[in-house]
Formats: C-alpha cells, structure tokens, sequence
C-alpha cells in the first residue's frame, strides 16, 4: 500500500538556508505558492545581494525544497581563484558583503598566494656559481643541495632578477642597422651587411668583419650545392670563419685564374681549398692564370675544356663570394702581384675605370670598361656573373667606397658586407638613379 506524505502545515517553521540571514529567509508560503507576478516569479523570493540579474532562460519552479535557481557569484567574486571562490560563496551572499570588501579581499589573498619566500643571497650565488660556473645541470644542483628540479630553476631565476647573477652580451660583430636600411633603400640592394666599426682601427676589428662576412655567406649556402669565389686578403679573411653547415655539402668553385707564386696564402687555389675543407664539400680550380700576356692568348685559354667547364660550373653557382678591387696602386692587388703596371694602371683610369669585379674593370657608373687589360683577364665575365641569383661583394675602408658604389649602381653585387666608414660615405655621396648604366641590373638575376 502506498502512503501519502502528510503535507507540512504553513505555519510550521520553515527550513533554513544557509548563506541568508534571518530577515532573507524565505516563508513556508513563499515556497510552496507560485506568484502571480512572473517579475516576482523570476526572482522567486530569493535575494541575491551583489548578484545582478539572473541569466536568461533560467527555468523557475515554486513549490521545492531546493530552489533552481542558480545562485551566480558576483562579478567581483567570481575573477578570484577556484579554491577561493568556493570559500567566498557564503560571504558573497551575505548582507554585509560590498564590492569594495570583495575588491579587497581578491587583492589580499592574491598577493598572498602568489607570494614565496625570499631565498637567501648566499643560497642564490651558491647555485648560480654550480650553474655558470662549475657547469653542473639543474638536476645535479638539486641532488647536491638537497631540493627539487623545480626549486632549482626558481633559484636561478630569482638569481638573475634579484641582480646576483648579471647578464651581459658582448657582440662579436655589431651591425648599425640603420645604415643597412639606408644602403638598401639607396641602391636597391637585397641585403646589407654593415659592421658598426671601422675596420681599419684595430686588428679585433678586421677579425669582426671577417666574421660577419663569414656569416653572411653561411646564410645564403643553406641548401646551396655550388660556391663560386674569388681570392684576396679580404676574401680570406672571410674563408677562415666558415663553418660547417649541417646537413649540407657545397661544392667550392674558384671563379677567377690564380695569382701564381706573388701571394700564396692568398691565391684562388688555395683559398678554394681551404673554403672546401671547412665547408666539408669539394672544390674546383682554374689551372690558369689571372692576367695573360696577349688577348689571343686569353681567347686561346678560355675555348681550353677544363677551364670553360669549370667556369660553367661557377655560372651555376647558388651563391657567389666577390672581392672589389680598386685602381689604387697602394692596395690594388693586381698591382701588387705584378698582373698590372702604372702603365696599365694609367691607361685603365684615363678609360674611366674605378677598380675591378671579378677580374673585370668598371666605371663608376658600374659599366664595363673596354681595354686592352680586360681582354687579358681569365675569369668569370660580368655577364655571365648576373646568372649568379646571390653575389655577396666584400670590401670596406674609405679607399673601397668608389668600386663599392659602381659595383652596386650596375647591379654586379646584390648582397654587400661592409663596415661603418665606407657605408657612411657611400650615403654621403651622390649617386646616380639605379638602372642608369648599361651594366648588368638586379632585376635580370635569376629568382630560383
């Protein structure tokens, strides 16, 4: 037999809720009578202090022992932690609760959680000088000094912001960003490399120089198969601070013919070797000289199998390394190695020429300059040069600033590594627009 619960009368005492205090306490009446007002239904007799109006869609029915109504922290209460807001739940709905004691409150007990204690100085330089100094690992520290993995890392990081531990950079090569945007806004160039010294200050500043050099090359031969090069002091200077490239093997091609037995440390052959061993790749060279005694001689050398195969072979290249020579007896190097005499010299300035690429003599507008000392050349030809997507030209001083400023205006290099004082006075200069000489442009580089 089933049997019926016997009804509460209205008047017995009603159950209380907690979190309400005893004039919010709803009457027996309140809850089992459903309102005629639908406003008064929503809220349900409950009041909810700080609460706001409820959420929309709510579904409100009278006459239970639990209302449904769900009772939705305030705003202020519900930006504190979970743990937290459950403890703050009788409080929020509480007649003395305000949005400045909750305001207070959330401040309070924030900082108080976030807070830790203060590891002593001598703790932190003790773990700084195992880290730093003695090379240990965090592991290590922590089996030593008896605290976690964790503790070790927190450690080391109060260490640094407490200032126990200082922090200091020092750049081996420094570059003045602000004349590299200028050098590329002014000559259209694809990259600039400027060395924020002056390299002819001191030895650490060539040594710098060759560095950033050596750098910009690496960065261009990811991927790259074929390295063509010419030869020179700065060019080695460049050649040994290569290193390695992971996952890589260029193969090194000498791109001009060698300077024989003048300058050898610094001839193609040797420099091609030595880019080759510390590339980890192979290496081509031309077994010809740079300057000839007569043109037919050098048309004779040119049509020769070996040399025009390996002079293809640099065609192909994906990345060129070029040095800029100037018509200056005092650091010319075709002068220096006896290719050339004042003569030559003299008949090659009267023509217009400022210095050489690649062999290749130029005007200051970049063009070539036709005469009797570039028909003698065996190299790599300018135009033959522009199939070449990436020709990094390297030279710096005040004296490089005219071959520096045609090799850029007739488009024979498109990446330049330099160093302050030349880029300062190529700026300074005027120039002409780009695209003004008949030489090879930007635009006519491959884009693979």
């Amino acid at each position: 037999m089933w049997r019926c619960r016997q009804q509460q009368p209205l008047a017995a005492t009603p159950r209380r809720r907690l979190g309400y205090p005893d004039h919010r306490q709803p009457s027996a009446r309140s809850r089992r009578t459903r309102s005629r007002n639908p406003r008064a239904q929503r809220g349900g007799g409950f009041l909810f202090p700080l609460a706001g109006r409820l959420e929309h869609g709510a579904r409100l029915i009278h006459g239970r022992a639990k209302h449904p109504c769900p009772r939705r922290l305030p705003a202020v209460f519900r930006r504190l932690p979970p743990m937290l807001r459950s403890a703050c739940r009788r409080f929020a709905f509480s007649g003395s609760a305000t949005t400045a004691t909750a305001v207070r409150w959330r401040q309070t007990v924030t900082t108080a959680g976030n807070s830790r204690r203060s590891r002593p100085t001598e703790e932190l330089a003790h773990v700084a000088e195992l880290y730093y100094l003695e090379g240990m690992d965090q592991k290590q520290i922590a089996d030593v000094i008896h605290v976690s993995n964790s503790t070790v890392s927190r450690m080391l990081h109060e260490a640094v912001q407490s200032g126990v531990v200082e922090v200091r950079i020092k750049h081996p090569f420094p570059r003045d960003a602000e004349l590299e945007r200028e050098l590329l806004r002014r000559f259209g160039l694809r990259e600039a490399w400027v060395l924020a010294r002056n390299v002819a200050d001191s030895a650490d500043a060539a040594l710098a120089f060759g560095r950033l050099g050596a750098v910009c090359v690496e960065s261009h031969l990811a991927g790259a198969t074929r390295f063509a090069m010419c030869w020179g002091h700065t060019i080695r200077n460049v050649v040994e601070n290569l290193r390695p490239i992971k996952g890589a093997s260029t193969h090194v091609i000498q791109m001009i013919g060698s300077m024989g037995s003048s300058d050898a440390v610094n001839d193609g052959v040797v420099l091609a070797r030595l880019a080759a061993g510390q590339l980890g790749g192979g290496y081509s060279f031309l077994n010809a000289p740079l300057v000839v005694d007569d043109a037919d001689f050098a048309h004779a050398l040119l049509q020769q199998s070996s040399i025009a195969r390996t002079l293809n072979e640099a065609a192909h290249a994906d990345c060129a390394l070029v040095g800029l020579g100037t018509m200056d007896p005092a650091s010319s190097a075709l002068y220096k190695a006896g290719f050339i005499s004042d003569r030559d010299v003299e008949m090659a300035t009267s023509a217009g020429a400022v210095g050489d690429v690649c062999g290749s003599l130029i005007d200051s507008s970049g063009a070539p300059v036709e005469s009797a000392l570039s028909d003698r050349i065996i190299g790599l030809p300018l135009p033959r040069l522009a199939e070449i997507r990436h020709v990094i030209g390297v030279a710096y001083g005040e004296q490089k600033v005219p071959i520096i400023r045609a090799a850029a205006l007739g488009g024979h290099i498109n990446v330049l590594v330099t160093d302050m004082a030349a880029a300062a006075l190529l700026l300074t200069a005027d120039d002409a627009p780009i695209g003004a000489s008949s030489g090879s442009s930007l635009s006519s580089r491959p884009e693979h």
